[in-house]
């Protein structure tokens, strides 16, 4: 059992990121998330009864501490070693004990009851170095990872569809609901006029809307092939409709160029994070619920095309088709996928390590 605990409402989203990859990484590994924020259930009051009967309960064998705000009766009453301890997400902030007090005598052995602690910065970390932290449990500055992993392919698929496809330029609408069908065909046939044998790969917002999706776009005209039902994306192929959701890895990773469905119609759309952390390029409308805040980001860092009007679809895709500029979108777009990269691999080699010798 991995505890994970979140001290704010701001990394809640890390926190569930680094249960995600704990999972992936350690096979039959569970973990529990406390804290503050969506999906994360609150932690005991920092009362000696509450925290023995939390404790008992659950058995933690390794405890991972986001964002300060230390509880000291828990943290006190927690029997794990300090090789089994993590601290990340660090910051000024975070410097204090629950209830808002900064007092370097109680901080000092808090933080050295730690056997890793990343700070969130280097200033951070000269703060800590004062309060005495030995130098062997402090990691390097940085924040942790906001992306989830990357969605998984089979080795396998991927080989046949490239070998199928050939040079044949795709562009992906992914999880496009069936009455976006118009504007897709729109955007297919103004960036077609440039880019010959441009095939667009429909993956459905939903598995019940692939039939009325692909009848819908056979009924515009376009040429249509279904991956439900064994057909290849022949050279006469204008549109292919994907196979459901548990493919969108492989045809992220086999698009240059990715539409977020639903996006330009209020309909939810899939996390633009998905995209992001496979290296292709998005383009997005002003609809990006459930998923605002990775959009944000993502807007931020100039790390995707806004779209204001389905309009625009066909224009933006006519110029992300050509290479170097879908290169440069996705490439700032990978920069925002990867950041944390080195401090969420710290931390899951300390749990790896922690699991590791519990089960010795």
């Amino acid at each position: 059992m991995v505890w994970i605990h979140a001290s704010r409402p701001d990394i809640a989203a890390r926190a569930r990121v680094l249960a995600q990859r704990i999972e992936a990484a350690e096979e039959g590994a569970a973990v529990m998330l406390t804290g503050t924020g969506p999906g994360l259930a609150p932690p005991p009051p920092d009362q000696m009864a509450a925290v023995r009967g939390f404790l008992a309960h659950w058995r933690p064998d390794a405890l991972v501490w986001l964002g300060g705000d230390f509880r000291p009766v828990l943290l006190a009453e927690c029997e794990l070693p300090r090789e089994a301890r993590c601290l990340a997400e660090i910051d000024a902030d975070g410097l204090q004990i629950d209830g808002g007090s900064w007092m370097p005598g109680v901080l000092r052995p808090v933080l050295s009851g730690f056997g890793l602690v990343l700070p969130a910065d280097a200033a951070v970390a000269t703060r800590m170095r004062r309060l005495g932290l030995p130098p062997e449990a402090l990691g390097r500055p940085g924040t942790l990872g906001a992306v989830p992993p990357p969605l998984p392919v089979r080795g396998r698929d991927h080989a046949d569809l490239l070998e199928a496809l050939g040079p044949r330029p795709i562009w992906l609408a992914a999880g496009a609901p069936a009455e976006e069908a118009a504007l897709l065909v729109a955007a297919q046939r103004h960036a077609a006029h440039r880019t010959h044998r441009l095939l667009m790969v429909a993956a459905p917002a939903t598995p019940e809307e692939a039939e009325p999706l692909a009848a819908a776009l056979e009924a515009e005209g376009l040429v249509v092939r279904r991956r439900a039902e064994g057909e290849e994306p022949d050279e006469p192929t204008d549109a292919y409709i994907a196979d459901g959701c548990a493919e969108m890895g492989l045809w992220y990773r086999l698009a240059p160029v990715t539409y977020l469905g639903g996006s330009l119609t209020g309909r939810a759309c899939r996390s633009p994070f998905e995209a992001a952390s496979l290296g292709s390029a998005l383009l997005v409308g002003p609809q990006t619920d459930p998923h605002g805040e990775a959009a944000r980001t993502l807007r931020a860092r100039s790390a995707l095309r806004e779209l204001s009007s389905p309009d625009e679809l066909g224009p933006a895709l006519e110029s992300l088709l050509s290479p170097e500029t879908a290169a440069r979108l996705a490439r700032s777009a990978w920069d925002v996928a990867t950041e944390g990269a080195e401090a969420t691999d710290a931390a899951l080699s300390f749990v790896a390590a922690a699991l590791e010798r519990e089960a010795a």
